[in-house]
């Protein structure tokens, strides 16, 4: 089996799949195995006020003139052992006041600022109109679910906050490799029709292997061409199974058929794997059940998913 090349493009730069029935509705299909029965969905649950002491909420104030980044910052998949940053964004509002403020990463313990004195309080002026981003460090010690909250306060004012910000990260990340029935070094990602069912129809193999530390949801669409814009007509072809998850470190073994009546549409065919990290699909279909807030706009919210998409042409 030969290990596939590089990714052909990201989803969120094919924009036309959306428009595909099926695709549209992923959010809504049910994992094939609950592999993690205990996994925390983070982002759905995210609150700006949960979790926090009471005395805080009571003693929260209005800071007009403070401007800052709206919802939670987000890491969908750093590597266990590794750190990513995610910029903060903080501005004075105000044309003529300066504004001093203190920062509190609640817990702290996977989060933290960084900079001159990296870690999680921080203090910063802000003159008059002037705009400042400080960078967040995610530091995931396991492929787990974390959140934490960024608490802003006036400066030298222990209680009563201006501002919390979410701050939500996935440790690890599933990384789906695709290995091919061919060893041809020019054919680029190409499946070959090599093999014949009982029933005469024609079949290709591939196999899929998670080499990441959390599970992959996987989905295979047999396409017209290339392009992936179109499916083919029922009963054209076949993916099977055309979805599946695959746990950290497993393979899985796939197959497109072709029928005998149709040995013709073989030629051109384009096969999309579709695939992304699992737990991230989950918490798509928790947080919007109907699926149509997030894949009506895949350049934004499905480009944080790590959704990636392969096309393989039948042969």
């Amino acid at each position: 089996m030969a290990e596939s090349g590089e990714l052909c493009s990201q989803l969120s730069d094919l924009a036309e799949l959306s428009e595909l029935p099926e695709l549209r509705s992923v959010a809504e299909l049910s994992p094939v195995s609950d592999l993690f029965p205990d996994a925390e969905l983070c982002v759905a649950e995210l609150s700006p006020m949960a979790h926090l002491p009471s005395a805080d909420l009571e003693a929260a104030i209005e800071l007009d003139m403070l401007e800052t980044t709206r919802g939670p910052l987000l890491w969908t998949g750093t590597a266990v052992g590794g750190g990513d940053s995610r910029p903060l964004s903080l501005r004075n509002n105000s044309d003529s006041e300066t504004l001093s403020i203190a920062l509190e990463i609640a817990d702290g313990s996977v989060f933290q600022f960084q900079g001159d004195q990296p870690g999680r309080t921080l203090e910063l002026t802000l003159p008059p109109a002037t705009e400042r981003r400080v960078p967040v460090l995610f530091a995931p010690p396991a492929a787990d679910c974390y959140r934490d909250s960024v608490l802003v306060r006036k400066a030298a004012q222990p209680t009563g906050l201006a501002a919390v910000i979410p701050l939500c990260g996935y440790g690890g990340a599933a990384n789906i490799q695709v290995c091919l029935n061919t060893r041809q070094p020019t054919a680029g990602l190409t499946l070959l029709l090599n093999m014949t069912a009982p029933d005469g129809s024609l079949l290709a193999g591939l196999m899929v292997a998670n080499r990441g530390p959390r599970a992959a949801y996987v989905r295979l669409f047999v396409c017209t061409d290339t392009t992936c814009r179109e499916r083919v007509p029922d009963g054209a072809a076949t993916a099977l199974p055309a979805r599946c998850v695959v746990a950290a470190g497993e393979t899985q073994q796939l197959t497109v058929a072709v029928p005998p009546s149709q040995p013709a549409a073989a030629t051109g065919l384009a096969v999309s794997v579709l695939c992304g990290d699992e737990v991230l699909r989950r918490e798509l279909r928790h947080a919007w059940p109907t699926g149509a807030p997030a894949l009506q706009r895949p350049r934004g919210f499905l480009q944080l998913t790590d959704f990636q998409v392969r096309v393989l042409t039948a042969h």
